[in-house]
This record gives structure tokens, C-alpha cells and sequence, in this order.
């Protein structure tokens, strides 16, 4: 299936129509073949190969796992903002596999934003990084009151939930929630996590949970793959 030489439209343009064609349709699925296989089935030269498959990134169409290879982009995973909802809730609904990987833990001071809130010296924080199908999508930074952390840890934190354990094993009420959602930059360790490259941007989430008698319980400060994940809310003029 060779590109057509004679056409105005260059050679990376048609490469990534067709390949976007047939992502669409469902031929590629997951990893795509390498870029010699490319190479030779389109009679065309790697650095054209290359120029197709990076517009592609930037689109969102394709991600590139660092030292495995090229995979079509996972379902964009939504977020809806009218309910408080754990990520594990949210990728689950997309009908998607959800899986975590612990970090780190440990006590620590509390980050700028919760100093403004809170006045505990010393909290327990948990970093989690999250998967849908098998991809990373966000890295959890979580803060807790010193004995709600050190309850949590009582648990595996590789497979559970750690909203249903503030609720169903911990006996805590989470009722209210003040979220802000901004873009930023983070730390190359952490891009790394996220398998992004060191200078791309991500989506920030920072929110604060109190209980039912207004006590915090969490304190997140999570990065989102831009690419992968979307926050989204409905609105509603009131007339009168």
C-alpha cells in the first residue's frame, strides 16, 4: 500500500490519514507495528514515519509509552463535577479497568494550599499513581489528619479504595468538597510516572474534603494526563 508521490499533499500528511483512518475503524487496537514496518509497507522513510505518528500524539490519537513502544489512545476518560466521586468510580464507569500502584507514604508537612486550611504541623500523605486499561492517567498526591492516614495504611493501598475505606471501614462521612482545576507544569519524576515528556503540561486538581461536622478528611493535589482525562460540568441559567 504505497503513499501516491504524485499528490500534492505530503508524504506525512497521507501517512497520517491513513493511519488515523484506520485507527478510527478499529484496525489498530492497541500497539501499532513498528516504524520499519511502516517503513516498508508504505515505501516511505523513517523521518516521515516519525512526523506522522507525532501529529498524531499532539492530537491525542496515540501515546507513546517510553521504551515500549506506540498504543492507540484509551476512551478520553470524563469526569463529571456534580458529584464527589473517587477515580476509581469515575474510570469505572467508563467501562474501563481500573488499577493503582502505591508510590509512597509516610508523615510530612502539609503542602502551601492546606497550611491555609488546616492547622496540623504534620500529616500523613499517600502518592498513588492510577491506570485505566493498563495506561496512567493521573498521580495521586494525598494528605490526611495524622491518625485517618495511619488507619489507611492498615490496608492495601495497591487495590482498595480509599474513599470506601474512609466510609465503610474507617465509619467517616465525606459530605463536602472544594475543588479548583488549573494547568501547570510538574516535576520531572513525576511526568516520568505519567510517561509524558518532561515540559508537557497536565491538568491539576486540587480538593479539599471536610465531613458532615465540617472536620478535613483529605486533601488531594492530583495530575491528570491531558490527553486522557477531562473534567466536565453542567450548567444552568437561572432566569429571575
Amino acid at each position: 500500500m504505497k503513499l501516491d508521490y504524485k499528490n500534492p499533499l505530503p508524504l506525512h500528511a497521507q501517512l497520517k490519514k491513513k493511519l488515523s483512518e484506520r485507527i478510527n475503524n478499529g484496525f489498530y487496537s492497541d500497539r501499532l507495528p513498528s516504524e520499519r514496518e511502516f517503513m516498508d509497507e508504505y515505501g516511505v522513510s523513517r523521518s516521515t514515519v516519525r512526523e506522522a505518528i507525532s501529529s498524531l500524539v499532539k492530537e491525542g490519537l496515540l501515546i507513546k509509552r517510553h521504551g515500549v513502544g506506540t498504543f492507540v489512545s484509551p476512551k478520553p476518560i470524563q469526569d463529571w463535577l456534580g458529584n464527589l466521586k473517587s477515580t476509581t468510580e469515575t474510570i469505572t464507569e467508563m467501562n474501563l479497568q481500573p488499577e493503582v500502584q502505591l508510590i509512597t507514604h509516610g508523615e510530612a508537612q502539609p503542602p502551601e494550599p492546606l497550611q491555609n486550611m488546616v492547622d496540623d504541623e504534620t500529616v500523613y500523605f499517600i502518592k498513588r499513581l492510577r491506570f485505566a486499561d493498563g495506561h496512567p492517567i493521573a498521580l495521586e498526591n494525598d494528605y490526611y489528619p495524622l491518625d485517618i492516614g495511619k488507619q489507611l495504611t492498615q490496608f492495601d493501598l495497591n487495590t482498595e479504595t480509599i474513599y470506601d475505606l474512609l466510609e465503610n471501614k474507617l465509619l467517616l462521612r465525606l459530605n463536602k468538597a472544594k475543588q479548583v482545576i488549573k494547568v501547570g507544569k510538574i516535576e520531572k519524576e513525576d511526568s516520568e510516572l505519567l510517561q509524558l515528556e518532561e515540559d508537557e503540561s497536565v491538568l491539576i486538581s486540587e480538593r479539599f474534603i471536610t465531613s458532615a461536622d465540617e472536620q478535613w478528611i483529605e486533601f488531594s493535589n492530583s495530575y491528570f494526563r491531558p490527553d486522557m482525562y477531562s473534567f466536565s460540568i453542567d450548567l444552568e441559567r437561572k432566569n429571575g
